[in-house]
């Protein structure tokens, strides 16, 4: 009997050359093992009187801290930033703390950061696998946790961001900076066996939301809606929807979009017929941003665009947070294969660094 695409092992056997797949199974075992890893990391100076807390860290190394920024409301204790650039904002000093993340540890953009840290005599931890940013660390006696990425055997960044996320919500929790404990880490990976059941290979088309979305977004750009508690996971969705199925994805945010959004979209005119619009919805979102998402996406689709809702299950923001992460990995993994793409290499980004080198 015929089989669609995605229903198929041959097609995971034809494009899959660098066990991607492999390693979105491996989330929940990388959140497992860096939890337990940096709760029993012995530091070797103090964390104290923090006062605010900088995430430095580009591309899937950022996706930590863009994450506990969203979810602010419910977990945060203290102002945090994202910084994705080679200075830290003029506000750092003695009484920040400074976390960088690089997978690779070799990151430029990271490791200046660190230098600029180090010169502002912040509080500082370094995340990595490995490179320049842990031959620094060890130099300046700073305190870091060196990833053994042995749950992402595609070895690419992106694919380990359990170990990135993680990391932080580890860190901050063991300096009570988060509302964040072990009941939590439990919850999390109850979700993402969940997920892994729900939106697995296996399961069939018919009744997998993952391999359902990347077939109806086929050939379509994407936009991405969310709100609250969800727009740091979101963000990480859009980068996996890039980097994995080499698609053109944005996101935005409400209420903020409801301000200057709608009007962009009048023209050009074909404009619908390229764009798919993807919302993410949640019981847990306050009833006025419930009411904006519903109104603008009625809006929409009068003007004649394609829209999906994704709601997660999930009790609690964090968990709903992660709940949408395991589905952007498979959705987005679905979708190379739908593109009949290898979702390991990125060409365009591999060269791009390649060029700053050389120049």
């Amino acid at each position: 009997m015929f089989k669609p695409l995605l229903d198929q092992d041959s097609t995971y056997k034809k494009l899959d050359h660098h066990q991607v797949y492999a390693s979105i199974l491996g989330l929940k075992n990388q959140v497992d093992q860096t939890w337990i890893e940096l709760s029993h990391l012995t530091l070797k100076n103090e964390f104290k009187d923090i006062r605010d807390i900088a995430v430095c860290g580009m591309g899937g190394s950022a996706l930590g801290g863009r994450i506990i920024r969203s979810l602010d409301q419910y977990i945060l204790n203290l102002p945090l930033e994202v910084v994705t650039n080679y200075r830290l904002p003029n506000y750092i000093n003695q009484n920040s703390l400074v976390i960088l993340v690089s997978y690779s540890g070799n990151t430029e953009e990271t490791i200046s950061a660190t230098l600029d840290a180090i010169s502002r005599k912040a509080k500082i931890f370094v995340v990595a696998t490995g490179g320049k940013l842990i031959d620094l660390a060890q130099e300046k006696n700073l305190d870091h946790y060196s990833i053994d990425p042995k749950h992402n055997p595609s070895n690419m960044p992106r694919l380990g961001s359990g170990y990135s996320i993680i990391a932080l919500f580890a860190l901050l929790s063991r300096f009570k900076l988060i509302n964040f404990n072990q009941s939590d880490i439990e919850q999390i990976t109850q979700v993402l066996a969940q997920s892994i059941e729900n939106f697995c290979r296996e399961k069939p088309r018919k009744d997998n939301p993952a391999k359902i979305f990347a077939q109806k977004v086929k050939d379509k750009g994407l936009i991405l809606i969310s709100a609250n508690h969800l727009t740091g996971t979101i963000h990480a969705v859009k980068n996996m929807i890039n980097e994995n199925a080499k698609s053109f994805a944005v996101n935005f945010d409400l209420p903020e979009l409801n301000h200057h959004f709608l009007e962009g979209l009048s023209n050009p005119k074909a404009l619908k017929e390229d764009i798919f619009i993807l919302f993410f919805n949640s019981d847990l979102y306050p009833a006025v941003i419930r009411k904006r998402l519903t109104i603008t996406r009625n809006m929409l689709e009068r003007l004649g665009f394609q829209t999906m809702t994704i709601k997660p299950e999930s009790s609690h923001p964090t968990l709903q947070a992660f709940e949408c992460l395991s589905f952007g990995e498979f959705a987005s993994f679905y979708l190379a294969m739908i593109n009949h793409l290898d979702p390991g290499p990125i060409p365009s980004v591999d060269y791009f660094k390649k060029e700053l080198t050389r120049i």
